[in-house]
């Protein structure tokens, strides 16, 4: 944070970080609800997350506010318990921790923000969180709209000049190059690359 310019001077305000968490509930099956323990511990939560697709999670729900609350708040223990439940459940459980998370921890608000596909901020949402679920699921359809994609269905070769993690956690956007990769799930119809 400090290399973004983000100081305890610059911000007025204490920062705090370190792996701490706290249970604060549990899901139906026993999946634990964790949060982190300054986060927990403090006046309120203010949740701020890019919504948008993402390369390892499928359905209405993938990367945003939700996300943030379950794999943000939760810290690397629930990132690894829910990454064991692979894509196509994932999302259904990012929902349910942090439906549980706005109710049992001092969620305010959340920021959801969605760019275009020059990385630039397309829109801002302010929402409460009882909203972060369905704001999520509106606003990725927005993000998908405006996400960046290759001008032809399909292509004998891709040439790919540039990966990393600012396009996407695996590299490259499999949604954007039409190829998962993820051992048991379907591969996507478009782009059809040789």
């Amino acid at each position: 944070m400090a290399s973004l310019g983000m100081t305890e001077e610059m911000l007025g305000c204490p920062v705090t970080v370190d792996m701490e968490i706290l249970q604060v509930g549990e899901l139906a099956d026993g999946f634990p609800v964790l949060c982190d323990r300054n986060a927990a511990q403090a006046d309120h939560i203010i949740v701020i997350n890019r919504i948008k697709t993402h390369t390892a999670v499928t359905g209405p729900i993938q990367s945003g506010l939700c996300k943030m609350c379950t794999v943000g708040l939760g810290k690397v223990e629930q990132a690894s318990r829910l990454h064991r439940y692979g894509p196509s459940r994932m999302g259904a459980i990012i929902r349910e921790v942090a439906s549980t998370l706005a109710r049992r921890a001092p969620v305010l608000a959340g920021v959801g923000i969605v760019e275009n596909a020059y990385g630039e901020v397309a829109k801002l949402d302010l929402v409460r969180p009882e909203e972060f679920p369905a704001t999520d699921a509106r606003l990725l359809q927005e993000a998908f709209r405006l996400t960046a994609k290759l001008p032809l269905s399909e292509l004998d070769l891709l040439n790919v000049e540039e990966m990393g993690k600012r396009y996407s956690g695996t590299g490259l956007d499999p949604h954007v190059i039409g190829r998962w990769r993820i051992w048991g799930e379907p591969e996507p119809d478009s782009p059809r690359i040789q």
